[in-house]
């Protein structure tokens, strides 16, 4: 199979993993190998096989862990939310900095990327969801090497930048402008925070970037599949309460959508502290009129 003949779903895949992203820590080098992937099967013609997605949109969570093997526990280093509207061929991103301080049933008021340590994805859903006012339907989430290896499978991601980016904790120096990036440079660029204008708000909204970026990507591509390929590949690179045939109908409905409307949003937050943490406090106001008009536009109100 040829990198440009790789199926909807293995770039939908993709776009999942794009948020496999984190906060640089003390040994940020000590990435572990990952696992050996072993195709299961070949199916030629996945778009006859795959039903088409039914009526009404479909709400996935899409986070990226910064799970370590040296290290007990994991935190949600990148939290996305998802709606997907292929009758209404939309797509909107909303994007959490990762301090949002926010209530996370059970365990009080804390920064939301606690919720994967807390909880898991179930948990980081269930807060997502009772904050937003929103359903979710399923969770994705991508680790560190998962990351820069789907990348790497595809072969680069197109971005542009508006400054260039300089950060020596994530190993990147991208210039201002078009960049395609391979599996190392995007998980830089996924990871940049302190070079960064504007934070974890600008790394989420790089982070959003480089989704569209595959999307693009994505409506140009081919269709061809091997489908064993695919399946091995959520297998050994994701972890997911998404089924197989699901991620198969979301990926053909996202073919629907041009890219002229996919919308991404960073939620409005003002930094400040809790006790002696550092947090982003989210402006409900304002994110509650981001909520309203985006469940109008895909018919949730």
């Amino acid at each position: 199979m040829t990198r440009r003949a790789l199926s909807t779903l293995f770039i939908s895949a993709l776009m999942f993993a794009l948020f496999a992203t984190g906060c640089p820590k003390a040994k940020t080098d000590a990435i572990p190998d990952p696992p050996t992937m072993t195709p299961i099967g070949v199916t030629p013609d996945i778009p006859a096989l795959v039903p088409e997605v039914e009526s009404g949109t479909i709400a996935l969570l899409l986070l990226g862990s910064d799970k370590r093997s040296y290290e007990p526990g994991e935190r949600a280093d990148a939290i996305m939310y998802a709606l997907i509207s292929p009758e209404k061929k939309r797509m909107t991103l909303l994007s959490f900095p990762r301090d949002s301080y926010v209530a996370i049933p059970g365990h009080g008021r804390n920064k939301i990327n606690a919720s994967l340590t807390f909880g898991g994805p179930e948990l980081t859903a269930r807060t997502v969801s009772e904050f937003l006012g929103l359903p979710v339907d399923y969770y994705v989430l991508a680790e560190f090497w998962s990351y820069k290896r789907v990348v790497d499978a595809i072969g680069t991601i197109p971005v542009d930048l508006e400054r260039r980016i300089n950060d020596s904790g994530a190993k990147i120096n991208l210039p201002a402008g078009h960049n395609e990036l391979n599996g190392p440079n995007a998980l830089g660029l996924a990871r940049a925070r302190k070079a960064v204008v504007g934070g974890d708000f600008g790394r989420a909204a790089n982070q959003q970037r480089m989704v569209q970026g595959a999307h693009d990507k994505f409506l140009d591509g081919n269709d061809g599949t091997d489908l064993g390929y695919i399946v091995s590949l959520m297998k050994d690179n994701l972890r997911t309460d998404l089924p197989v045939i699901e991620a198969l109908k979301v990926a053909k409905g996202l073919k629907r959508i041009p890219a002229e409307n996919v919308e991404a949003i960073v939620l409005p937050g003002s930094v400040g502290y809790a006790g002696r943490a550092s947090v982003v406090f989210p402006i409900e106001s304002q994110i509650r009129t981001i909520v309203d008009r985006v469940k109008s536009e895909h018919g949730l109100d």
